[in-house]
């Protein structure tokens, strides 16, 4: 189980891993400027990827690289944690154990330590360009965090 003390002083996730080794990518993504960027992230893994319906739009929309059959699209959850279940099963399905996850800067940390809960092995990359959708949304999503990893610590879900 993860520390209360380290819910609250890990912020900043830095990249580790060999993003050659994983067999997926997955992304999670928050505000419409941030959907585009993650998605133009997760494909240039040249890589499956497992993305929120928003984003997938989006990268089809744009016409990038990706192929239709290299995007596994995940109807949208209530939440962090039924995103991720639903993405380890798929990846369980196919049998890939190593993935990337990738996310906005401050969801980061509790995106990738569900991830390593739910049984997966988890690379991690540079996210620190991925924009944000304005200033007012960066401080909601500051308050949300907080809240969300509080209740994960106490649900025993990182």
């Amino acid at each position: 189980m993860t520390s209360l003390t380290s819910c609250f002083s890990n912020w900043k996730v830095w990249p580790a891993g060999d993003t050659d080794e994983a067999e997926a990518v997955i992304s999670l993504c928050h505000g419409e400027k941030a959907n585009k960027a993650l998605a133009v992230l997760a494909v240039s893994f040249d890589k499956p990827c497992i993305l929120p319906d928003v984003v997938a739009c989006h990268i089809l929309h744009q016409q990038y690289s990706a192929r239709p059959a290299d995007l596994t699209v995940l109807s949208a959850n209530s939440d962090t944690r039924d995103f991720l279940r639903a993405a380890a099963v798929t990846c369980h399905k196919y049998g890939w154990k190593k993935v990337i996850v990738i996310a906005l800067e401050q969801h980061y940390w509790r995106s990738v330590m569900t991830a390593r809960r739910l049984g997966l092995e988890v690379t991690t990359v540079d996210v620190s360009s991925i924009p944000y959708d304005g200033i007012r949304h960066r401080l909601h999503f500051l308050y949300h965090e907080l809240v969300a990893r509080l209740y994960y610590w106490w649900k025993n879900w990182i």
